[in-house]
């Protein structure tokens, strides 16, 4: 019986760190459930940037950069040896200018029947730069996938018409075996109790966290409300120093980054999820933060909607920030039963539509049909 891999994945990504997520919801999840899978990352980006004793010694990491030559030079060599072993393979694309630069880069190679590329952001949302290279991307491969419905719909139709069949959208999920692993138990709080509002984001303009701050100051009795931002802050300090303008520094906890596992035991401890973010792929904090029981308070754009789905223990506001400061008031007052009773609502409706494994299960038969190409 042989017990070699046989297929791998190489996988195209700028970096690796506590929030990518190429990496955690493909690579490590691939990783621990396909042991017949070998997994092969070109980094095109950054160095690593999480301790590499954390990552499995069976992935096997290249850092290499965007020079298209390089990664020419680096793909072929990776190939020949799978092949010389008999090793199927296929290439994964995740990032929009190592993307390109891998697909500039194997121009006659022949290479491109072996192709995937994932948009994980809206094309709508991209700058114009940007929006040349990901028309290319998603033209130059031979599959595309969009991680979520609003990023499909999103796109401009002649790329669809272009396209056809060989693009689609494909929800991401959330990696729930992984949060299980890693879950403590929400402990009873000491009365009277500090409701704290959550939400895991870096601080650029996008996620908008100057909103929050700007619902938080028009709350009217914020003795008991904690907002507790998690994440990478902007290097300038300019949101701790809009709070303080604000005069909410001291309702607002800021924790930094933090590494995911950690991340996932302490949301159950907090008490509603929130996210003011302008634009997203598909939010898999959200959904992070639905599944591990916290209701949640998102703002009015389309990837929330698709998140929520009709859950009625999410709210869906506008950017008014007096309705906002309304909500955020109501919920701080609301008996903590009721709000785990909201939670669990949630983290059924994340896993019954949501799962990681259900979205691998269709990319087991993408990648099936591109072994056939």
């Amino acid at each position: 019986m042989q017990n070699r891999q046989s297929q791998a994945i190489i996988t195209i990504i700028d970096s690796i760190n506590e929030t990518t997520m190429p990496y955690n919801e493909f690579i490590l999840y691939r990783c621990k459930h396909y042991p017949h899978e070998k997994q092969i990352v070109l980094l095109t980006g950054y160095d690593i940037l999480i301790p590499k004793e954390r990552i499995p010694k069976s992935i096997e990491i290249h850092i290499v950069g965007k020079n298209p030559l390089k990664l020419r030079k680096e793909l072929k060599r990776i190939i020949t040896a799978l092949e010389n072993n008999e090793i199927h393979w296929l290439i994964h694309l995740h990032s929009i200018r190592g993307a390109f630069s891998m697909l500039i880069g194997m121009i006659g190679l022949g290479y491109r029947r072996h192709t995937i590329y994932s948009i994980h952001s809206t094309y709508t949302g991209y700058r114009f730069y940007n929006k040349i290279l990901c028309a290319y991307d998603v033209l130059a491969s031979n599959f595309t996938t969009c991680v979520s419905k609003v990023s499909y719909s999103k796109l401009p139709s002649w790329i669809k018409s272009i396209k056809g069949k060989n693009i689609m959208p494909l929800q991401n999920g959330v990696n729930t075996e992984r949060i299980d692993d890693a879950e403590t138990l929400k402990e009873h709080p000491i009365l009277p109790p500090i409701i704290k509002f959550v939400y895991v984001a870096r601080m650029v303009a996008l996620k908008n966290h100057r909103f929050l701050i700007d619902v938080l100051s028009q709350v009217p009795n914020k003795d008991n409300i904690k907002f507790v931002f998690i994440g990478a802050e902007d290097k300038n300090g300019k949101i701790r120093e809009y709070a303080k303008e604000k005069g909410v520094i001291d309702n607002i906890e800021f924790s930094g980054l933090i590494q995911r596992e950690k991340v996932y035991s302490l949301l159950p401890t907090y008490d509603v999820y929130i996210s003011s973010s302008t634009l997203e792929g598909l939010p898999v904090s959200v959904l992070e933060g639905m599944y591990c029981g916290l209701p949640a308070v998102l703002s009015d754009i389309p990837q929330h909607k698709e998140v929520s789905n009709g859950c009625e223990s999410v709210r869906i506001l506008p950017y008014d920030t007096h309705l906002w400061a309304e909500t955020i008031t109501e919920l701080s007052n609301t008996d903590q039963t009721k709000l785990r009773a909201m939670g669990e609502a949630c983290k059924m409706h994340i896993r019954k539509h949501f799962s990681l494994s259900h979205m691998h299960q269709q990319y087991d038969e993408l990648y099936a049909q591109i072994r056939k190409a």
